[in-house]
C-alpha cells in the first residue's frame, strides 16, 4: 500500500504541499496493519511537522467482548448464516465451530492493529494460545499505540469525536447512530459458547487494559 497508486496520487502530494489543508486519511479492513505501516507514518510525521505541519495518527478500541460478540453476528456474511434466526443450539454450535476454527474470531483486534486482515507483517503463525496470546504480539502493539497521539475507545464515541473535533478545531461534528444492533444476543448465546468467546479474546483484553493505561498517560502529559 505504500508504493500504491492510490498514495502516490493522493498522499504523496499532500505530504509534499500540506499547508492550509485538513486531512483525513482512514485505513479500513484490507488496508496495511500499523506493523509494517507505523514506520512509513512516523517518516510521513517527520516530514509534515518539518514544514509547520502535522500527523495525528488516532485508533478506537472497543471492550474485547462486546466487540467479539457483535463481530460474531455482523459476520453472518462472512459465514453464510443468518446466526440470529437460527435456532438456539445450533446457532451456539455454529459459532463454537467459527471460534475453534476461524483465525478470523482469534484476538481479532490485537490481529487487526498489527496486521489487519491480512496473515503478513507481525509473524502470528496461527492461532494464538487458546485462553492465552502471543506475547511478543502485545508488546509490539503496545509500540504501535504508544504512537498514537489519540487512543479513543468506542463505549462513549460521541464525546470521543467531539475531542478529536476540538483537537482539531472542526466546530461540527454529527451525530453518531446505532446500526446494525442486535437485541437478542445476550439470550442466545450458551455459558459454553461464552467461555470459549472468553478464551479467544486474552490478548485483546491484554492490548485493551494497556491501552487504557497508556490513555490516562496521554491526559496526564
Amino acid at each position: 500500500y505504500w508504493t500504491s497508486d492510490f498514495h502516490t496520487k493522493h498522499i504523496a502530494p499532500l505530504v509534499k504541499d500540506p499547508k492550509g489543508k485538513l486531512i483525513a486519511v482512514h485505513v479500513h479492513m484490507n488496508g496495511p496493519g500499523m506493523y509494517f505501516f507505523n514506520s512509513h507514518l512516523s517518516e510521513m510525521k517527520q516530514q509534515l511537522r518539518s514544514q509547520g505541519c502535522d500527523l495525528v495518527r488516532t485508533t478506537f478500541l472497543r471492550q474485547p467482548k462486546d466487540r467479539a460478540i457483535s463481530a460474531i453476528f455482523y459476520s453472518d456474511t462472512y459465514t453464510g448464516l443468518d446466526l440470529a434466526v437460527m435456532p438456539r443450539s445450533d446457532m451456539n454450535q455454529a459459532v463454537q465451530k467459527y471460534l475453534m476454527e476461524e483465525k478470523h474470531f482469534d484476538n481479532q483486534q490485537l490481529r487487526y492493529l498489527l496486521n489487519n486482515r491480512a496473515d503478513t507483517g507481525y509473524p502470528i503463525d496461527g492461532f494464538m494460545e487458546l485462553n492465552g496470546y502471543d506475547h511478543g504480539a502485545l508488546e509490539a502493539a503496545k509500540q504501535i499505540l504508544s504512537t498514537m497521539e489519540y487512543i479513543a475507545f468506542t463505549e462513549d464515541m460521541q464525546a470521543e469525536l467531539t475531542h478529536l473535533g476540538e483537537m482539531f478545531h472542526v466546530k461540527q461534528i454529527a451525530s453518531v447512530e446505532v446500526v446494525n444492533a442486535h437485541s437478542r444476543v445476550a439470550d442466545l448465546l450458551n455459558p459454553d459458547t461464552m467461555t470459549l468467546i472468553e478464551n479467544r479474546i486474552k490478548g485483546d483484553e491484554a492490548m485493551f487494559d494497556m491501552a487504557k493505561t497508556l490513555r490516562a498517560e496521554q491526559h496526564q502529559s
